[in-house]
């Protein structure tokens, strides 16, 4: 597995390693944690700066054999960072996606960066159900970075009899690398309301990182992915 990742690979580390310590330190009470995740950091940088550079693709262990979800425990390791104050909130202000501004709508907003053409996610919402079917989800890099194939996909829903809405929110990824896990989960719960709220019965997503977001909080509500 760890031959696959080069944030582990590099430093000579591996998915064995990231486990066997964060197992010691989760076995101490809560009070004792923080202080024993600041004693590992000084004597083994190379594995925070791996921690921290982990960006939850899963790649690392999508083949292992024995079904270990390294991406999940590497956001139990952001918890224990947060806790033991190396990654103040300020510090995240950027990728702060469920504020009105963050680096994705910065980015829109200064290179004029829109889809007024498409019906959006709070439009249908606000029309209630009977307008639209499907949500396109493009992700927060694909909608700021290449609007000429949202605008492509979109045409290609619409050409196909697609009834659909656009939605240009993130599905929480960068929050959760921040280790702000009740504020991405607030996010995606918001986005799911609106898609209740107009009817949707369909989501379909470009990045496998929002549809696996997505997943877990769509079982039951009657909507697919």
């Amino acid at each position: 597995c760890t031959t696959r990742c080069e944030v582990l690979d590099q430093p000579g580390l591996d998915v064995g390693i990231v486990e066997e310590r964060y197992r010691q330190i989760s076995a101490l009470p809560l009070d004792d944690q923080p202080a024993a995740v600041i004693e590992l950091v000084q004597e083994s940088p190379e594995l925070f700066i791996a921690l921290r550079r982990c960006c939850f693709c899963g790649y690392c262990t999508a083949t292992c054999q024995t079904h270990v979800l390294a991406s999940d425990r590497m956001r139990d390791w952001r918890e224990l960072f947060m806790r033991a104050n190396y990654m103040p909130p300020d510090d995240s202000r950027l990728v702060m996606v469920d504020n009105e501004w963050h680096i994705f709508s910065a980015y829109r907003a200064v290179y004029g960066i829109g889809y007024p053409e498409f019906v959006s996610l709070p439009q249908a919402a606000e029309a209630g159900p009977g307008t639209v079917d499907t949500l396109f989800f493009p992700g927060c890099s694909l909608v700021s970075y290449t609007p000429h194939l949202v605008r492509a996909v979109g045409n290609w829903l619409t050409d196909a009899g697609i009834a659909w809405a656009l939605s240009d929110e993130c599905c929480g990824s960068p929050l959760m690398s921040a280790g702000l896990f009740d504020r991405a989960a607030a996010l995606r719960q918001r986005v799911i309301d609106q898609m209740r709220a107009a009817g949707i019965t369909r989501m379909i997503t470009v990045c496998p990182g929002c549809g696996d977001e997505f997943s877990e909080y769509l079982e039951g509500t009657g909507i697919e992915i």
